[in-house]
């Protein structure tokens, strides 16, 4: 019989999970009280949103940008080659992705006498990164981008990208405000 390795260790753990008991799961018993509203039923009107001071009625309510004053919003979007933080310091992955770049809108560039390819410093009140400028018009202006999670031994400063972004938590649901980000372009990098 000619069997290749692969196939005869597919076959041995093929009837090795012959072998496995199935074994009954018990069921959870977390109580969940505390979620959802008192009636149990969609509130257009919240007097629990109302309690911790915010408009009773969902409304638009305008990003403080977590106290930042800088002239860019700091998108940080998943990169298409690394998929997700999961992958971002795969060597694979980071090597079909490139080096990390900041994009920016051309016409924002042309503004601030940025050229493709510069390093620029991506800085606010908690941190700074310095990276290459890649002049998009895929970038709204107003806006940076950065794509996955530059590892931090990519980065002259030997930080992510994290350390641009503030730890405290949205005024109403505890998330994180990663994306209420502000930042300044400095090209004396």
């Amino acid at each position: 019989m000619n069997s290749c390795p692969r196939r005869v260790r597919a076959e041995r753990r093929r009837d090795r999970a012959r072998e496995l008991r199935v074994l009954p799961v018990k069921p959870h018993s977390i109580d969940h009280a505390d979620w959802g509203t008192p009636s149990g039923k969609i509130e257009l009107v919240s007097e629990a949103a109302r309690a911790k001071g915010q408009p009773a009625m969902a409304t638009y309510v305008e990003d403080d940008a977590a106290g930042d004053r800088g002239a860019f919003w700091l998108i940080g979007a998943p990169s298409i080659n690394t998929h997700n933080s999961t992958f971002s310091h795969s060597e694979r992955h980071v090597k079909k992705d490139g080096p990390p770049r900041c994009y920016m809108n051309l016409d924002d560039a042309r503004e601030h006498g940025l050229d493709d390819g510069q390093l620029v410093k991506v800085s606010n009140t908690r941190g700074s990164l310095t990276l290459p400028v890649r002049v998009t018009s895929d970038v709204p202006r107003g806006c940076v981008r950065v794509d996955g999670l530059p590892r931090a031994k990519d980065v002259r400063e030997g930080v992510g990208l994290n350390a641009l972004t503030s730890s405290a938590l949205s005024d109403l649901g505890d998330g994180n405000v990663m994306y209420s980000a502000r930042v300044d372009i400095d090209a004396s990098a």
